[in-house]
């Protein structure tokens, strides 16, 4: 009798726990889920629960259901059951940590970068779905100032459609700490931007890159297959929109 209460139990509880992670999974996709962010220890050990109390059910369970009066055996039966219709619907109806395009669904967009006439950084921000709200520059290693900040900015609303931001005059409504030093002078610089539960992938740049833009030509950062790293890629700015939302 205790095996199956403890097999039942185990079983309810493991079940619980891979409902309760994949709702965190939609919730907070950036800080929940896998095994660098969060969540994913805890979904283990669930789901090693869940098998345990099945195996549990399955080996003390005929013999009891056989007694007399074992209707009041099929109660925890009952509980494991409804959790485990809650999530098969909860994993049909939410999208866990995958987001509109197939990726995961904290990555909405890309940074990118670009030039004013007079050569001046300026960020484009291409968000294709959700919002952000802040854009930071960080810079190389200085030895106790690693990755030194160089510009930290907060919109004064979530930022849910293209936008540009000129990082020496940052728009109208932008607070935060503007950048103070010349960038065309940096060797490695790193932009991104991000939400509460969002964020654009990141673009990297230096004195030499900023030095071959122009204001028609977008610069960003891509994953490749064959170099196994992010390259620096460039499209016309008219075009920037399509790849940062196809990928």
């Amino acid at each position: 009798m205790k095996r199956w209460w403890i097999g039942a139990s185990l079983l309810a509880v493991g079940l619980g726990w891979c409902i309760t992670d994949w709702v965190l999974r939609t919730l907070y996709p950036l800080s929940w889920g896998g095994p660098n962010i969060g969540g994913g220890g805890l979904l283990l050990i669930a789901v090693g629960a869940a098998i345990t109390g099945a195996v549990m059910l399955m080996t003390s369970g005929r013999a009891l259901l056989s007694r007399p009066k074992s209707w009041v055996l099929w109660a925890p039966v009952a509980v494991d059951a409804a959790l485990l219709v809650g999530l098969v619907a909860v994993r049909v109806l939410l999208p866990g940590d995958t987001g509109p395009d197939g990726g995961l669904a904290g990555i909405n967009g890309q940074v990118g970068v670009t030039v004013d006439a007079t050569g001046a950084p300026v960020l484009m921000l291409e968000v294709c779905h959700g919002s952000v709200d802040t854009v930071t520059v960080v810079g190389p290693n200085r030895g106790s100032q690693p990755n030194e900040v160089f510009a930290r900015l907060t919109a004064p609303a979530p930022v849910a459609s293209p936008t540009q931001v000129a990082l020496l005059a940052p728009p109208p409504g932008w607070s935060g700490t503007p950048t103070s030093l010349p960038l065309d002078t940096q060797s490695f610089l790193i932009a991104s931007a991000e939400g509460t539960q969002s964020e654009l992938r990141q673009v990297d740049f230096s004195a030499a890159d900023l030095a071959t833009l122009d204001p028609e030509t977008v610069q960003y950062s891509d994953y490749d297959d064959a170099a196994q790293d992010l390259v620096n890629r460039r499209t016309p700015r008219s075009g920037f929109h399509q790849v940062a939302c196809a990928n």
